[in-house]
């Protein structure tokens, strides 16, 4: 039980920490580089900068459902690695109900990759809608 404690730990904070790692280079990249994606004042703007937010959040998701895929083949869980991302993206979006299951003696990490889960999904939600926030505002919209 240590061992899955430990492991499911780990890649949660591996893959929360890479988040917050992209989040950062990739909003520096747009302060600096992209000054015009910070005011967006024309629709065109708007939504490049929502794509750019979009294209973060699925590339931050496929990275985790990997991190979390490799693992369970490195650990030996799976016995091909199409099946262990599979198990990993089906935890990530509906706690691991499918057709595949972890033996008894991994069955903690179902759960820890379903919360990795939630918690990302959660994060690049509120990124996305900060994004949206942002690129509708430079629209002058009146308020309501």
């Amino acid at each position: 039980m240590i061992v899955q404690l430990a492991i499911g730990t780990g890649l949660i904070l591996w893959t929360v920490l890479l988040g917050a790692i992209l989040l950062w280079f990739a909003d520096g990249f747009v302060m600096r580089r992209m000054r015009w994606l910070r005011k967006p004042q024309t629709p065109a703007a708007g939504l490049a900068l929502f794509t750019i937010s979009v294209l973060w959040t699925i590339a931050l998701m496929t990275f985790a459902v990997w991190s979390w895929g490799v693992s369970f083949r490195t650990l030996g869980i799976f016995p091909d690695l199409e099946s262990a991302i599979f198990f990993s993206l089906v935890a990530f979006t509906t706690l691991g109900l499918s057709d595949l299951a972890l033996p008894y003696e991994w069955r903690l990490l179902g759960g820890f990759a379903a919360a990795n889960g939630f918690l990302l999904f959660g994060l690049t939600a509120a990124i996305l809608v900060d994004a949206l926030r942002v690129a509708r505002g430079g629209l002058n919209r009146p308020d309501d």
